[in-house]
């Protein structure tokens, strides 16, 4: 045999073994028995998990060939009651629910079954089975339905299904090391090792009878030979590690509404729960204690269980923000609520102190977070979104973070990429969602950088949003990659917090680790910060009046005695927080989402509002005003400035800051002079060309024209907005390319009081 004619039958041997692990899936679950005759009702959002009964209500059968889903974000119900086979006695039963395509998370349906009244799991296009004690005559099982608002038709397809854990046993004891061959260099020692122990095991099954005595004794043979000489003997101790913990990533609103999150939450963590069951070793982290209250007001039940397994180390609570909230439009104070709200809500409910900030798909990060970090007892920031830069990649993930008051936080960006099969890193995007095949494992070490500060990186991994998490096959590969095996990353189940905290006290005054200074600023979805405006003004009025609600209030309590409206202020700031989600308040949310965010916002005004008048009232109603006027100053200095009141202006000077003080209100009259085109005040000469830009703007008080000779100022320009992705979040670079002047003015009007005066 020539070199080539060897090379070949490498490559053949490689496709063999692909093969056989196809082969050995169909096997798994050697018994399917569809079941049909649900009844089915349509319906709304449920309330609470009361299931409906069949006995009430419009409810028909649904047929065998039927398809629903027709409506966007439709709703349904399916019942029927399932009489366990006597041919499936004691068998390892497990009910299976699907959809009809179910590699498309982007509109595929999402299920929630109940098993005799009880809500057990959520079910999606990974999450498809259901556990069955096959010793029961049967169960009555409910399953809800929701339909994404793509309004596509899907099935509903189910079935009984009989697994044959031995099967399966040896189809990820061979699938877990068979993807290291998808990237190692076919001439390496380590690509020979792993086909030929993996092409022996094959050897040993008996395919002449598929599930036959012969053929599962010959894959007990398979297991053993694997278990003895490739995971006992051949796997050892790496190098490299990484850490591994389950995820999901929810966004709280985006393709859907909030009222939709609600029931992603208890779909996730029902199979996050019957995860932890069936694997005594998972372990989970999750973030933004929005999510856990959603859970806590849905299921009570399920939020218990949460409860136990934190406490039993199980489940890691992480995160500090209420929510993943965008560093950009929301304010300083903003960020600091966010900090004590999120932190608050873990130490009450859950006993745990957060010390991460995690934000791995928010849209960069302001200069002032070290500082507010810092201040709030957290010294770790987390994200992987700056990966997504359109230009330059950041030179290093793990590094010092300097804020804008010199404080600094040690920092850690996620690297989850996937190897392709000539051993490189596929793309330039890190994954906050990745899974743990072989070629994520040691693609998230090779994106890391710098590599001489550890040997170990960390990989969150799990299907995000209506995905639920981690799947079997995440958690089955690590059982077997665990051992160690030549060329890819040793992984080990720890929480974020663990990992992290070792690695920042690991480079601790490490000349090599280095430094950012300043904003950390993403090169991407730059058009979020005027997408949605009215959303984005009524945040910010918000913010303004919450200020001055708690101002006042303060005031009164502390000179007057008067009741603080604490738990009516920290309903309005959480409702405030909620909508600064990172996909709310930039404008990369469906309509229902701001039709949602209009209520939600006069509801919070609402609230500030009768604050603000509860607290006016009691300080006016306590003080002496000898027929003066009480002028209020929010602001944290003494200020000067104009008051409109009952349809004029006044002039007030020297309100104290964060206090009042009872003035003699004189109009204000205005000393401007307008002429045509000429406006002179006491401060500015203007001049005007036809349409209405400035051509002149002198400054009398520094004698000085502040436009060059034949400039001018107060000029609009439109440019086109074409973006190639994103239409609504982005503002590509080539957008100045061509430009409008808009200078049609239809009509001028001089306004000569109040806010808009000039």
């Amino acid at each position: 045999m020539d070199l080539s004619e060897e090379r070949q039958m490498n490559n053949f041997l490689d496709k063999r073994i692909g093969e056989v692990i196809k082969q050995l899936e169909k096997y798994i679950t050697p018994v399917r028995i569809p079941i049909n005759g649900w009844l089915t009702t349509e319906c709304g959002y449920k309330n609470g998990n009361v299931v409906p009964s069949p006995d009430e209500g419009e409810w028909r059968e649904f047929g065998e060939t039927e398809r629903w889903g027709m409506k966007p974000e439709e709703h349904r119900w399916f019942f029927k009651h399932i009489e366990i086979p006597q041919e499936l006695k004691s068998k390892d039963l497990e009910l299976y629910v699907s959809s009809t395509d179910v590699y498309d998370e982007d509109w595929n349906p999402q299920f929630m079954v109940y098993l005799d009244g009880k809500l057990i799991r959520g079910m999606d296009t990974k999450h498809r089975y259901v556990k069955l004690d096959s010793n029961r005559n049967g169960y009555d099982v409910h399953v809800y339905a929701y339909s994404q608002p793509s309004g596509k038709r899907t099935d509903f397809f189910t079935q009984l299904c009989e697994f044959n854990r031995e099967v399966e046993n040896l189809y990820y004891n061979l699938k877990a090391p068979y993807r290291i061959l998808y990237y190692t260099d076919e001439s390496t020692k380590e690509y020979t090792d792993v086909r030929e122990y993996l092409n022996k095991a094959i050897n040993y099954i008996n395919w002449c009878a598929p599930m036959s005595e012969e053929f599962l004794r010959s894959v007990d043979a398979a297991n053993e030979y694997l278990m003895a000489e490739f995971y006992g003997k051949y796997c050892h101790d790496q190098d490299i590690k990484i850490s591994v913990i389950g995820h999901t990533h929810i966004d709280v609103a985006w393709r859907w509404t909030l009222a939709q999150t609600r029931e992603k939450v208890q779909r996730t963590f029902g199979s996050v729960i019957e995860m932890m069951k069936k694997y005594p070793d998972y372990k989970f982290m999750s973030s933004q204690p929005q999510l856990l209250k959603f859970l806590k007001e849905e299921s009570p039940e399920m939020y218990d269980e949460i409860k136990k397994l934190v406490k039993e180390k199980r489940i890691e609570l992480e995160g500090s923000m209420w929510l993943e909230a965008d560093c950009n439009l929301t304010s300083g104070e903003s960020l600091v609520r966010q900090i004590i709200f999120g932190k608050r809500f873990f130490k009450d409910e859950f006993g745990v102190d957060n010390r991460i900030i995690w934000l791995p798909d928010v849209f960069g990060y302001s200069a002032a977070m070290p500082q507010i970090m810092k201040k709030s007892g957290i010294d770790k920031f987390v994200t992987s979104k700056i990966s997504w830069n359109e230009t330059n990649r950041m030179p290093y993930d793990a590094f010092m973070w300097k804020g804008i008051d010199g404080s600094e936080v040690f920092s850690y960006f996620m690297t989850a990429m996937e190897l392709n099969n000539k051993g490189e890193l596929d793309g330039s995007i890190a994954s906050y969602i990745p899974m743990t095949r072989a070629s994520y494992l040691k693609g998230t070490y090779d994106r890391f950088e710098p590599k001489e500060l550890t040997n170990e990186v960390m990989m969150p991994f799990g299907h995000g949003d209506g995905g639920g998490g981690p799947e079997t096959e995440n958690i089955e590969l690590l059982k077997r990659l665990k051992y160690g095996v030549a060329n890819c990353p040793q992984p080990r189940w720890e929480f974020a917090g663990e990992f992290l905290e070792r690695l920042r006290k690991k480079t601790e005054g490490n000349k090599r680790l280095p430094k950012w200074v300043g904003e950390l600023y993403l090169e991407f979805h730059r058009g979020t910060y005027t997408s949605q405006a009215k959303n984005k003004r009524n945040n910010r009025k918000s913010e303004f009046l919450y200020q001055k609600a708690e101002m006042l209030s303060s005031m009164a309590y502390k000179l007057f005695g008067a009741s603080y409206p604490q738990d009516k202020l920290n309903g309005g700031w959480e409702c405030i927080l909620l909508n600064q989600f990172h996909d709310i308040i930039p404008g990369s949310s469906i309509r229902s989402v701001y039709e949602q965010c209009d209520k939600d916002y006069a509801k919070i005004a609402e609230i500030g509002h009768k604050a603000e008048r509860d607290a006016y009232n009691t300080v006016i109603s306590n003080i002496k005003t000898d027929g003066g006027t009480v002028v209020f100053n929010s602001n944290s200095f003494t200020d000067n400035g104009f008051l409109n009141y009952e349809g004029k202006t006044y002039r007030v000077n020297g309100i104290p800051a964060k206090g009042y003080k009872v003035v003699k209100l004189d109009e204000y009259k205005s000393s401007y002079k307008l002429d045509g085109k000429h406006l002179e005040t006491s401060n500015y000469i203007v001049e005007f060309n036809d349409e209405y830009a400035i051509t002149r703007l002198y400054d009398k008080i520094n004698d000085r024209e502040v436009l060059r000779e034949g400039g001018r100022a107060n000029y609009i320009e439109a440019f086109e907005d074409f973006p190639y992705s994103y239409d609504a979040w982005e503002l590509s670079n080539y957008y100045t390319e061509k430009k409008y002047e808009i200078n049609d003015v239809s009509s001028v009007e001089f306004i000569d009081e109040g806010a808009r005066f000039g």
